[in-house]
């Protein structure tokens, strides 16, 4: 697991997030999620700054690939919390507290 997921699967941990059950790497159809919580139809994903699109695909094939994902998850009712490795580096605090404002309607209910 590189280390932005790490630093962001340990605060996930925590005892705030306990009720919300986060499962890492969590498969779902034919994709993966780095994290995701069933509760709350609540996916995390951090992409890593070392990935280029060119490396990874064709031209233009990558931003299809995404969207199809995009599509397959809206479809289904989850929403997708996406996050870069620069911004879990810079401001871990600050990617919770993002978080924490997606997650207010059910922190409210459950007193975290």
């Amino acid at each position: 697991m590189p280390l932005p997921e790490k630093l962001v699967w340990f605060r996930l941990r925590d005892q705030r997030f306990a009720a919300f059950r986060f499962q890492r790497h969590y498969g779902f159809g034919p994709y993966r999620l780095n994290f995701y919580s069933p509760l709350l139809r609540l996916a995390i994903e951090i992409k890593n700054d070392t990935t280029t699109r060119l490396e990874l695909s064709p031209r233009g094939a990558w931003d299809v690939y995404e969207q199809r994902r995009k599509h397959f998850f809206a479809a289904r009712g989850i929403s997708v919390l996406r996050l870069n490795s620069r911004q879990v580096y810079n401001g871990l605090d600050g990617v919770i507290s993002l978080l924490m404002q997606r997650l207010g309607k059910y922190v409210n209910k459950t007193r975290l």
